[in-house]
């Protein structure tokens, strides 16, 4: 179990040095994040490390705005307006790819129901491996 967590915290901290901010990752929906609302992720309960985190929320199509390239969707008027007050405490980092992608030097796209949010930011991964230790 050490050795999980210890692996995650060299990911987190080595992550940011190891790739360039860029434009926020969006897939065949067209939507950042495949259109679930990161504002969400923060009011959601976060399961303890080994278990899955509950489902992302989906955001809707009529409450929308534009940040880092992309389009961000809302389940909420009241989530859209925590997001236009502070984007970037918000939206996934690493521009939506995978944590622990990133930490490899590559950019892999995010899953959106795989993620933990870490010291107040939301990180993102694709595999289950990752996400949960």
């Amino acid at each position: 179990m050490f050795k999980r967590l210890s692996l995650m915290a060299m990911v987190l901290a080595l992550g940011p040095t190891l790739v360039f901010a860029g434009p926020q990752y969006v897939d065949q929906t067209g939507f950042a994040v495949s259109g679930h609302d990161v504002v969400a992720y923060f009011d959601l309960p976060q399961a303890e490390v080994g278990q899955a985190q509950p489902p992302a929320v989906p955001g809707r199509s009529d409450s929308t705005t534009e940040y880092n390239g992309a389009r961000f969707a809302f389940a909420s008027v009241e989530n859209h307006d925590r997001f236009l007050t502070a984007p970037a405490r918000y939206a996934p980092q690493y521009d939506g790819h995978c944590a622990y992608g990133v930490s490899k030097g590559g950019k892999v796209p995010g899953n959106p129901n795989l993620w933990r949010v870490v010291d107040g930011r939301l990180y993102v991964n694709n595999t289950r491996t990752v996400v949960w230790f």
